[in-house]
């Protein structure tokens, strides 16, 4: 029997709600009714509870995968993580930074030691370039100045500020992985108050999956290849 649930491990809050408010209705028309985040654990909290957040680790991570994998046979297990900051711990990293290549491509060879490493047919990871808001980046400037106008801000300037970014990067998963401008940092500044799960998923729920697939390359390809796998 082809599997009929996706589960997806996601590293936070903000990819928690993008589970729940675009990729589980994209698949549901797909007669995929079962579409859930799992929520990683990667620390506790001052009081000594699991917390969610924060830096992946690869051994906690292939704990929770291989846990899914074993315990439930009839998922596609998928995950949605950031190469910006990704731990170091993780299969090939170190080789993989050291190589001249984009960083699509090194994200590409992450995938696949991952996928060496956790080796399991219903496993399909997948890490975003450079991080979740990359996604943000793709939608409309409409739903944005929504956003602009919610804070007070000029939307003017924000639409300004935001043609610029687009046009030096036409691509969102372009947009570079420098600390200060990285996709976040570059949506705290042009939005500030801005709050990413909050705002990040209001603009891309109100964009469409649709629009993800037609700008962001891989996170098409992603998409695709969960599709082909789900429909077998």
């Amino acid at each position: 029997m082809a599997p009929k649930r996706l589960y997806v491990i996601v590293e936070g809050q903000t990819e928690e709600e993008f589970v729940k408010q675009v990729l589980a209705p994209y698949f549901q028309t797909l007669g995929i009714y079962d579409t859930r985040a799992i929520l990683l654990k990667t620390g506790t909290t001052p009081e000594g509870k699991k917390a969610a957040g924060g830096a992946v680790k690869f051994q906690r991570y292939k704990k929770l995968a291989e846990k899914l994998l074993k315990g439930e046979k009839d998922i596609v297990l998928t995950s949605l993580i950031d190469f910006f900051r990704l731990s170091s711990d993780f299969p090939c990293y170190q080789e993989v930074q050291k190589a001249n290549t984009s960083s699509q491509k090194k994200a590409e060879c992450l995938e696949e030691c991952l996928s060496q490493e956790i080796n399991n047919p219903r496993f399909f990871p997948y890490i975003q370039v450079h991080e979740f808001e990359a996604l943000v980046f793709a939608g409309s400037k409409s739903a944005l100045l929504k956003i602009a106008k919610t804070l007070n801000l000029s939307p003017e300037t924000v639409e300004k500020e935001f043609d610029k970014i687009l046009k030096e990067y036409p691509n969102p998963e372009d947009i570079n992985n420098h600390p200060n401008t990285a996709p976040s940092k570059r949506l705290e500044k042009l939005l500030p108050g801005y709050k990413k799960v909050l705002h990040g998923n209001l603009i891309i729920k109100q964009n469409g999956i649709s629009r993800l697939i037609k700008r962001c390359p891989r996170f098409a390809q992603w998409i695709e290849k969960l599709e082909n796998k789900l429909k077998q």
